[in-house]
């Protein structure tokens, strides 16, 4: 490379610019000054005439020297030697967020990925509260430092002020449709911020994409006017989620811790209630408790149809309880509702009790063969319901349930 303006200064000794990457019309060189690593931007040689690209790279560092905000690449200096025009650069130690995505270049979690977009936002409102508009936002342009996993925007080159006529290029797949015909707003960088997001997110989790697809839709709009209108609606629009996805969070974080307490305190409770464990003795004859006779009084159910439990070791607890209430429940439903039905003019005794154990046997054979006299279980159902009979219904309750 021929001398510079820069390079030609003996006290900043420059070492040999190194290639380290190229555009569309430019390139990119590596270049140490004072022990310090810049970057050097300089057409390729077949522009370097171009009275076009000329007037691009002015522009570009007349914009990029006035910027001062630590997510963007700062201008140093700009130049002409024999090789054309050039402008130095800050030197980013980091990749691309393309880098990031497609080769892992840096680990970045969800959290880490969502500040990206929140420094995104901060630098492109701070563009335009200058009347900037860059134009040219994509994942290549886009820098994350490998210390700290900060943000850095670089390339002005497409980059254009407020009143500028022409527009130059962009890049097709993360502009808007409206940046081909020269028309340029805020809503161009906005929609460009949601390719970005789309990008970013592609390699996550559905749900973690989903969090961010609403932002994303409204920020792809393709009328410029359905978009979001500022960043800072963006960014109202991420902390919203933000808040949202917190309150989801506790909520389900409290249920959780609810139901721990629930199923502590019916543990504990059970084991005070009932240290010992309770031995359900089953049926071995249902009519010793309740003969169960047809309508016809001469045939009785045989012993040998009636089955019997095994004997098992129960916990009463507050769940046994429930169980116990609702078979109680369907047990008595289903004598009171014998108990209308039958002739209430007959003599209170075996034979109105035989119309309705007739009509109460499913019931109570289920509750009978579950619990026995003795057991926890049986007294509860008895102290839950019987209170609330008539005298002449708890007369036949208690042949059925016996004395308590």
């Amino acid at each position: 490379m021929q001398p510079s303006e820069f390079t030609s200064n003996k006290s900043e000794s420059p070492s040999s610019p190194v290639l380290i990457g190229h555009g569309g019309t430019c390139e990119l060189y590596r270049i140490m000054i004072h022990n310090k690593f810049h970057v050097l931007k300089r057409h390729k040689k077949e522009n370097t005439q171009s009275p076009q690209y000329i007037e691009s790279l002015n522009r570009e560092f007349a914009i990029g020297f006035q910027l001062d905000h630590p997510n963007i690449v700062r201008y140093l200096k700009y130049g002409i030697d024999d090789d054309g025009q050039f402008i130095l650069l800050e030197f980013i130690d980091g990749a691309s967020i393309t880098e990031v995505i497609n080769k892992q270049a840096i680990s970045l979690s969800v959290d880490a990925k969502k500040n990206i977009v929140i420094q995104l936002c901060g630098v492109i409102e701070y563009l335009h509260s200058k009347q900037i508009y860059h134009l040219d936002i994509k994942p290549d342009n886009l820098l994350i430092t490998f210390r700290g996993k900060n943000l850095k925007l670089i390339d002005f080159g497409h980059a254009v002020s407020d009143g500028d006529i022409n527009v130059i290029g962009g890049t097709k797949t993360f502009m808007p449709p409206e940046q081909s015909e020269n028309k340029y707003n805020t809503t161009n960088d906005i929609y460009s911020i949601g390719k970005v997001i789309e990008f970013l997110f592609s390699n996550e989790q559905e749900i973690d994409k989903s969090i961010w697809l609403p932002i994303i839709q409204k920020c792809l709009a393709i009328e410029p006017n359905d978009r979001y209108h500022s960043v800072s609606n963006i960014v109202e629009a991420i902390e919203t989620k933000k808040k949202s996805i917190a309150s989801i969070y506790f909520i389900s974080l409290f249920i959780l811790l609810s139901l721990i307490v629930v199923v502590v305190w019916n543990f504990n409770s059970g084991r005070t209630n009932k240290e010992q464990k309770i031995v359900a003795q089953p049926m071995t004859n249902i009519e010793d408790t309740i003969k169960l006779k047809s309508t016809t009084p001469s045939e009785e159910v045989a012993p040998s149809k009636i089955k019997k439990s095994p004997i098992k070791v129960v916990s009463f607890t507050q769940l046994d309880s429930n169980y116990c209430t609702n078979l109680g429940l369907s047990l008595f439903k289903s004598f009171v509702a014998a108990y209308d039905k039958s002739d209430k003019s007959m003599k209170t005794g075996s034979a109105i009790q035989t119309q309705i154990t007739d009509s109460i046997q499913n019931e109570w054979f289920i509750f009978s063969s579950k619990y026995s006299p003795e057991s926890v279980e049986y007294k509860w159902a008895y102290d839950c319901y019987f209170p609330n009979f008539t005298l002449s219904q708890k007369k036949i309750m208690d042949q059925l349930f016996g004395s308590k």
